[in-house]
């Protein structure tokens, strides 16, 4: 993985649901932009039920030995979960979406993904075309995160990787 200097983005909240995103390449075709944002999920008021996953484990997740990919996570109510896993195939940049239900000590989630598409202003969602990757299976061991995945997608099969907290969110810190 080689890591190039993108540009900046600047996020000006207007409300607690609601943001602008505007951003400024040194990337060709990527320029300058400007777009709304609105709050799409909000972390859990509640603790889940039971002993594995909590607020506090909302954040980001990676594996020190493999930096360059992780997983953003966010503890919702109703005893769900949602992750975000960015990660690389044949030296490009892919991400997957992934939501489930916390059961007991661990979550199991599906898996979706997205292709076809082109960064904002061109960004249409019309274009996207949201396909099935697999499932995923998170656990908390201490502050670990167990992830093990099984996939339909051709290049990503089956396996198992340990990751550890790189952020949290300040007012729930996991004590």
């Amino acid at each position: 993985m080689q890591r190039i200097p993108w540009g900046q983005f600047t996020l000006d909240f207007v409300t607690s649901d609601s943001a602008t995103l505007s951003w400024q390449s040194l990337l060709a075709p990527f320029d300058t932009g400007l777009m709304p944002l609105s709050r799409l999920t909000e972390i859990a008021h509640q603790e889940p039920e039971g002993a594995g996953f909590r607020i506090c484990h909302s954040g980001t997740w990676f594996n020190r030995s493999q930096d360059g990919h992780g997983i953003m996570l966010e503890v919702l109510d109703n005893q769900q979960i949602i992750a975000t896993w960015f990660v690389y195939l044949n030296g490009r940049q892919y991400w997957m979406l992934a939501q489930g239900a916390i059961e007991s000590d661990q979550a199991n989630l599906s898996v979706v993904s997205g292709r076809d598409s082109s960064f904002p202003p061109q960004f249409d969602a019309a274009d996207v075309e949201i396909f099935d990757w697999g499932r995923i299976t998170l656990s908390i061991d201490n502050d670990l995160l167990n992830v093990d995945w099984i996939s339909g997608v051709p290049g990503f099969g089956s396996g198992f990787i340990q990751m550890e907290r790189l952020t949290t969110l300040s007012d729930h810190p996991c004590l």
